[in-house]
């Protein structure tokens, strides 16, 4: 069975639309079969959104939505931080495609969007990034990207993960404990954990 993890997905390319609000803008958006949440935004995303805003307290300058998927995080928070530099990347081609035309159709003009297995194609460090981790594609492939998050965040730079209780959140807290030294749950919703992690100023 084909997973939105896949490079190239082969199920039958058809392009799906839907309207999404928040904080008070209308976003457009494109999906398609093969790609992760293809019908809506997914209630995580969301609920990692939304506690997102909550938590910053200025416009970060540099963002990562990692493992982009359609490109929902990074088109938002691209139209809101409008002075913020996006990266967005996912190792689903037709993911990125999708992410693209999300960029073009929303006029989001401060975003980079690549396709990358993980970090392999992403240079530099960042402020800020946020992931809704491939959960689906295995518990060394998310360990991976949040090791992968810490090497590409600046000191001080946070790293936001959503995930599912009953979809490993215990054992991402303590691996997020062992790479970053702290972790932080932000929220708990409907079994979803919004978590943080900041790269602290090493001693």
């Amino acid at each position: 069975m084909e997973q939105y993890f896949s490079k190239e997905p082969t199920s039958k390319n058809i392009d799906k639309k839907f309207e999404y609000e928040f904080q008070g803008e209308v976003f457009q958006f494109i999906s398609n079969n093969g790609v992760f949440s293809k019908d809506k935004v997914d209630f995580g995303t969301d609920l990692l959104m939304r506690t997102f805003f909550e938590d910053v307290k200025t416009p970060p300058k540099t963002i990562v939505d990692a493992g982009c998927g359609i490109g929902i995080i990074g088109v938002v928070l691209g139209k809101i931080f409008k002075d913020s530099q996006i990266v967005l990347f996912d190792i689903n081609e037709r993911a990125i495609e999708c992410s693209r035309k999300n960029a073009k159709i929303n006029a989001i003009v401060n975003a980079l969007i690549k396709k990358s297995d993980l970090f392999l194609n992403i240079e530099g460090c960042f402020e800020v990034i946020l992931t809704n981790p491939p959960i689906r594609a295995g518990k060394k492939v998310v360990f991976n990207l949040y090791q992968e998050a810490y090497d590409h965040l600046n000191l001080g730079g946070r790293l936001y993960v959503v995930i599912q209780k009953k979809q490993g959140a215990p054992s991402s807290i303590e691996k997020l404990k062992e790479i970053f030294s702290s972790c932080q749950v932000l929220e708990k919703e409907a079994g979803y954990y919004i978590l943080k992690s900041v790269k602290e100023v090493k001693k």
